[in-house]
């Protein structure tokens, strides 16, 4: 979805299968629109230090999460 600070981003709080080549893939992502391993509420603010890596198709990673 198109974002006006990240350019495009993905919609908060959901749920889709994907497809990578001949492999389909659940993508999930939080309140924040971030991908995650499940969606969840994400706090606004934190007291413990926070680590956000922003990037292209390399840095998401276009497959499953390992649980």
């Amino acid at each position: 979805m198109p974002d006006p600070v990240r350019h495009h981003a993905f919609r908060p709080n959901r749920a889709e299968i994907e497809r990578w080549g001949r492999d389909w893939y659940e993508v999930f992502t939080n309140s924040l629109g971030f991908r995650d391993e499940r969606i969840r509420q994400i706090p606004l603010a934190d007291k413990r230090p926070r680590l956000l890596i922003l990037g292209d198709s390399f840095t998401e990673g276009m497959s499953a999460w390992r649980r």
